[in-house]
């Protein structure tokens, strides 16, 4: 589990901050200028590899939950 915390927390961060510009961007657009849409959405994309990183780090992290209770069960003779 060593560094992948800090890693996952500031990945976390980025890309809630790019989502939640995105969606400010998107829903201050009154006046539905194309060009105003497309940046919104370019910064949804922008943040899909830090939130999958933090989807990762979840995964791991589940994943030795599960392998350690799979050593805690024995099989029987």
């Amino acid at each position: 589990m060593g560094g992948t915390g800090i890693l996952g927390r500031g990945r976390s961060r980025l890309g809630a901050l790019l989502v939640a510009g995105s969606i400010t961007i998107y829903a201050t657009n009154f006046y539905r200028f194309i060009e105003t849409d497309f940046f919104a959405t370019i910064l949804l994309i922008q943040s899909l590899p830090f939130l999958s990183a933090v989807a990762l780090v979840w995964l791991e992290r589940v994943g030795e939950g599960r392998s350690r209770a799979m050593v805690a069960v024995r099989p029987a003779a």
